[in-house]
């Protein structure tokens, strides 16, 4: 899946959990109209299980299943939510008894106002995720990097593989801008943007770091399995035809790479690359250079002499 979807997705989830709020209180009302008219109640309202059967628990119970994050807000609505559905079937057992439904009707009062900060936790939390992405790119900002830095990191501390994080650096990038504008500017990184997350391998992230400069972070078994997806992503940013209003360009991109240690700082991690980044900008751009302690090696150079 394609980084630039993950906006939409919060979107639609934002959309879906107010209807499924609206949906709720749709139900509380059709508890009112029972209560005066006297209807028979199905077992939507009178079931122990209630929270589970009604629409916006069937609907809590998927978001739970299949998310990866807000996963405590989640739970906290859950929470609030069966709450309400047990203070609810103790007003239903108190109608025609005066004075226990009064204090019973105030226990669902208080019940649906936690149940609303639940929900309204929730929105906000989602609403700030969606600010940690990118309108332009769709991708996710530094600041979404920085967040999931220690739970990536804690990942590689239980296996084998090794982490690697790419500071990628579009070439005259300045020059497009004043050549063309900005509006082309925006094309050149929106299309990049575009490349890098439909490039890398589906367990890696792509980032716009700032600027014109992105970051990929991958977890790789082998140095080989590493250089090949970044000599991937620097052959098809090379052959890549940008469209723009007059015509197409091609771009180049500077790469500084380096491996994920463990307990590095990932400031220290960005500075390794940015090292590296910058010594290929020195020496002629249209490269990638991995960083160590004694020089900055070429990786198209030494993929080569291994093919040989």
């Amino acid at each position: 899946m394609l980084q630039k979807a993950i906006i939409s997705e919060i979107d639609i989830e934002l959309m879906t959990l107010n209807q499924a709020i609206r949906d709720h209180f749709a139900w509380a009302n059709k508890l009112i109209e029972f209560s005066l008219f006297d209807d028979r109640m199905d077992n939507s309202f009178t079931d122990p299980k209630s929270h589970e059967i009604c629409a916006f628990g069937h609907w809590l119970r998927l978001q739970i299943a299949s998310s990866e994050e807000n996963t405590e807000a989640l739970l906290a609505i859950e929470a609030t939510h069966e709450i309400m559905h047990d203070a609810m079937r103790e007003v239903i057992n108190c109608i025609g008894n005066q004075r226990a439904l009064r204090e019973k009707l105030n226990n669902y009062f208080h019940a649906q106002m936690h149940f609303l900060e639940a929900t309204d936790r929730y929105k906000t939390e989602l609403i700030s995720l969606r600010n940690c992405y990118d309108t332009l790119t769709g991708l996710p900002l530094r600041q979404l990097l920085y967040k999931d830095f220690s739970r990536i990191a804690s990942l590689r501390r239980n296996k084998n593989s090794t982490f690697y994080l790419s500071l990628i650096d579009i070439d005259y990038f300045k020059s497009v801008n004043d050549t063309w504008g900005h509006n082309v500017g925006d094309i050149i990184l929106q299309e990049l943007g575009q490349l890098l997350a439909s490039n890398v391998r589906v367990a890696d992230r792509s980032y716009r770091f700032g600027g014109e400069e992105f970051i990929v972070l991958q977890e790789c078994q082998s140095y080989r399995d590493f250089t090949a997806v970044m000599l991937r992503i620097m052959n098809i940013v090379r052959k890549h035809s940008f469209i723009i209003p007059s015509g197409a360009i091609t771009i180049t991109v500077t790469c500084g790479t380096t491996t994920v240690q463990e307990k590095d700082e990932l400031q220290a991690i960005i500075d390794r690359a940015d090292k590296a980044m910058y010594f290929g900008k020195q020496n002629g751009r249209d490269q990638c250079r991995f960083w160590s302690v004694n020089k900055m090696i070429d990786i198209e150079e030494t993929a080569s002499v291994t093919a040989l």
